[in-house]
């Protein structure tokens, strides 16, 4: 394990830091009804970082039969399930609707892929839909509960005869988000297109964009039982916010929050991206994700990264973002050695300092609020350990 005692000397302080809110900006009230079940879930992401030459959108429009994108799937041409997608949920009743659909020649809502850097295509949008397509002309299930077409109730596609060409025929609209378009606009698009009940969240549309040996190793990391025992039922993992967790300690740790720009799916994305997690540090990774973790439990316990009033006992991910980047600079002895005094200056923070306890509850993603919160944890860190007593 390499020497972490202090990885960077502590910079000059930030006018952000100094800046103080004035008290009349904000009452009581806001502070005891900051609590969302996801604050950083309410915030959307400005792009007006991105030069304006590179905000352009490049997307292919074609017509395909579903005969032609069963036969690219079947030679792999196609990725029906990439990691963010959801299996394969459709009961079978609502994939016979569809079929039946088909044979009414009833128009069917368009197919999004996203182009691979191999020049193969994820499925964005329509994985159920062809999901249904092919395994039906696989013979995988056969039609039930037809509301119009009972003359064909408990027929394969091997029953349909001359019907099959009328399914294999049908012209699906197709949409492919080409590779040349910018990764944080093909995200907004991404975004765009699953807006609606069944929304994908950001970890799950990242999933799609850099599948490969980045996302495995993410899932891997996120299997960390260090790291499982200290968020073990506070992150929704099916929606793969544990993921999420990982991946922005490791953007910070890897980057420092110098580098964050305001749009915290950015900040992400450039980690995966830039390839900064990868097979030569993967190593390296797994054994500060497990130390931190660890030094962390001991520190805080199950209640690690939960304020003491909150009304649910979830993660607030500003607090994970600032304990986990702060316990990577130090040597875990030296932490463990003032655990009390870490804790209670945590508390204090919390509860005393207005301007702390608003950076971590309200717009907790603003370029601001992340560089309050991080100097003044770093800051009353560094005097505890510099300077504080022990008190363990």
């Amino acid at each position: 394990m390499e020497n972490r005692r202090k990885i960077v000397p502590r910079k000059k302080k930030s006018e952000l830091l100094q800046h103080n809110y004035k008290e009349s900006n904000y009452v009581d009230k806001e502070i005891l009804e900051e609590e969302l079940e996801d604050p950083d879930e309410e915030q959307g992401n400005n792009l007006s970082y991105i030069p304006e030459e590179e905000r352009e959108v490049f997307i292919d429009r074609a017509q395909l039969s579903i005969f032609e994108l069963h036969r690219r799937c079947q030679r792999g041409d196609i990725i029906l399930q990439p990691h963010y997608q959801r299996k394969n949920v459709w009961t079978r009743p609502k994939k016979s609707k569809l079929i039946e659909s088909i044979l009414r020649s009833i128009p069917i809502p368009s197919i999004y892929f996203a182009e691979t850097p191999e020049g193969d295509w994820e499925v964005v949008d329509g994985q159920q839909r062809l999901t249904s397509f092919f395994e039906f002309l696989n013979n995988e299930y056969a039609l039930s509960q037809l509301p119009v077409l009972t003359h064909f109730e408990k027929k394969f596609f091997k029953d349909l005869d001359s019907y099959q060409r009328k399914i294999e025929d049908y012209q699906l609209h197709i949409f492919i988000i080409k590779k040349e378009s910018h990764p944080d606009i093909r995200f907004d698009i991404f975004e765009r297109i699953n807006e609606g009940a069944t929304q994908l969240n950001a970890q799950e549309l990242r999933n799609s964009i850099f599948r490969g040996e980045r996302i495995e190793h993410l899932i891997n990391l996120s299997k960390n039982p260090y790291f499982v025992k200290v968020t073990k039922g506070k992150l929704q993992e099916k929606r793969l916010k544990h993921q999420e967790a990982v991946l922005r300690f490791l953007s910070f740790y890897l980057k420092s929050y110098h580098e964050y720009n305001g749009n915290l799916n950015s900040f992400l994305n450039d980690t995966l991206d830039k390839h900064l997690i990868n097979h030569s540090n993967i190593n390296r990774i797994e054994d500060i994700l497990t130390t931190v973790m660890k030094t962390i439990y001991d520190v805080f316990g199950e209640n690690a990264f939960i304020k003491a009033d909150a009304r649910i006992k979830k993660i607030n991910m500003s607090l994970f973002d600032i304990l986990s980047h702060s316990f990577s600079l130090y040597e875990r002895e030296l932490i463990l050695k003032h655990k009390a005094e870490i804790k209670r200056t945590l508390e204090e923070l919390i509860q005393k300092d207005h301007d702390f306890r608003r950076a971590i509850t309200s717009n907790t993603l603003t370029k601001r609020n992340v560089y309050y919160r991080f100097e003044k944890w770093l800051d009353s860190l560094e005097q505890v350990l510099n300077g504080g007593v022990n008190n363990s």
